[in-house]
């Protein structure tokens, strides 16, 4: 079996995120790719966000809400073991 890890998600969205892309459509399709892939063992490695305080400027709440999506969207694809 192939292993590969993608580290971080947190930087992705982020690089998303400052490049105007759409963070919730690029987090689809990187869940629809991991989905497709067979016999191969993908870990992906992200920050915790969204513990602490409610941030109190727009953009890191946005971050901070896309962020949660992605990592949930991603979470439905993924087993464990």
């Amino acid at each position: 079996m192939m292993s590969f890890t993608v580290d971080c998600l947190t930087l992705w969205i982020t690089n998303l995120l400052i490049s105007g892309e759409n963070v919730s459509m690029q987090a689809n399709r990187l869940g629809q790719t991991l989905g497709q892939l067979d016999q191969t063992r993908i870990i992906l490695v992200s920050n915790e966000v969204g513990l602490g305080i409610v941030p109190n400027n727009a953009i890191a709440r946005t971050f901070r809400d896309l962020a949660g999506s992605a990592h949930q969207r991603l979470a439905e694809i993924c087993t464990t073991g």
